[in-house]
């Protein structure tokens, strides 16, 4: 599944968009298309990332970087001081380890104001099941406010209702 242009367009008050697993680079697309001053994206496949680099290679705002993000995310977080809107796509492990250890590091150089949007839900947590991660959620940020918003597959011929967890803290609170 990806994120919904119209969707993430409610997160583009934050300066910067960091996601884990650029893929096909939709969402660096989107998130330039909605004027994003700074684009991080983290990609483990090496021909992804290479196919990416080709396609965003004239933008000076948008760094596409190959890697693990659990080795990758905390380097980048300790050059960035703002508040970030996080995109995380990069969990395709077994028990979410891989999402549980991207949510380690953003606790670890979190900026009050960030966003996170988690995609995948049904599947992550197809048990329902999600206590564990809104536990989570709550310790990078007491004041979270936790929803959820449609997902849209690929070739944007599939929504998929309540598939993209997103934690905030609502702006004026």
């Amino acid at each position: 599944m990806s994120l919904p242009k119209k969707e993430l367009g409610k997160f583009a008050y934050n300066p910067v968009f960091i996601e884990t697993g650029t893929n096909e680079g939709r969402c660096v697309q989107i998130a330039l298309d909605l004027g994003f001053e700074k684009i991080i994206s983290i990609e483990q496949n090496f021909e992804l990332h290479i196919k990416a680099v080709q396609r965003f290679d004239r933008y000076d705002n948008v760094n596409l970087i190959w890697g693990d993000s659990a080795d990758m995310l905390g380097k980048v977080l300790r050059k960035e001081k703002r508040p970030v809107t996080f995109y995380l796509d990069a969990h395709i492990s077994r028990e979410n380890e891989q999402l549980f250890l991207e949510l380690n590091i953003i606790k670890e150089g979190y900026v009050k104001g960030s966003v996170l949007l988690i995609d995948d839900i049904h599947t992550l947590f197809a048990d329902g099941d999600n206590k564990k991660l809104v536990s989570k959620l709550y310790d990078i940020d007491r004041d979270f406010e936790i929803s959820l918003i449609d997902g849209i597959s690929k070739n944007h011929a599939t929504i998929r209702k309540n598939d993209i967890l997103v934690a905030e803290v609502r702006r004026g609170t």
